[in-house]
């Protein structure tokens, strides 16, 4: 069965059999296209394609989504598997830094901390609809505090539901 997803400097593996197309007497190629580019060349083992995206060819592979097509050929006969989409998902462990906070989470620390005092430089020259933050009014400053803030909380609250826990927004009931 095809993956789902693909992380970035990992060995990915499956296998397929096709009745219509035995391995023993058809070839798979499969083109994985996004951002990136990926060739992927099944080889037999009976009647089934085995295939194998080595580590080093996904460590190429920019994070995002891609299209799967797969290509059954023997001789000049050429026939196209169904698509399929794939994410490949960042492989953390191949970073040496990365910025973990959401947009949301960076512009609403950013409209704190400038509220604040402490903006850094980075932080005072982040932009909203085309100007930054340290040439907006304390009272634009306030009001899109507000909406930010709001934002990190749906943000939050999504990620817990993800982690199987309670969403930690009320839910309001009236009973007649």
């Amino acid at each position: 069965m095809r993956p789902a997803t693909i992380t970035q400097g990992t060995t990915t593996k499956w296998s397929e059999t096709y009745t219509d197309y035995p391995a023993s007497s058809w070839g798979l190629l499969y083109k994985l296209i996004g951002s990136s580019s990926l060739s992927i060349t099944g080889s037999a083992d009976g009647d089934t394609f085995d295939m194998t995206i080595p580590a080093v060819s996904s460590s190429l592979l920019p994070p995002g989504f891609y299209v799967l097509q797969g290509l059954v050929t023997s001789g000049s006969e050429v026939y196209s598997l169904p698509t399929q989409t794939i994410k490949v998902e960042r492989n953390y462990a191949l970073l040496s830094s990365y910025e973990v906070r959401s947009q949301a989470r960076r512009t609403y620390d950013a409209i704190c901390a400038t509220l604040e005092g402490r903006a850094s430089k980075d932080e005072q020259s982040i932009s909203i609809a085309g100007r930054s933050l340290s040439r907006m009014a304390i009272s634009e400053l306030l009001q899109l505090k507000s909406h930010y803030s709001y934002m990190v909380q749906l943000e939050e609250s999504a990620e817990r539901v993800a982690n199987g826990m309670s969403s930690g927004l009320n839910i309001l009931v009236r009973f007649k």
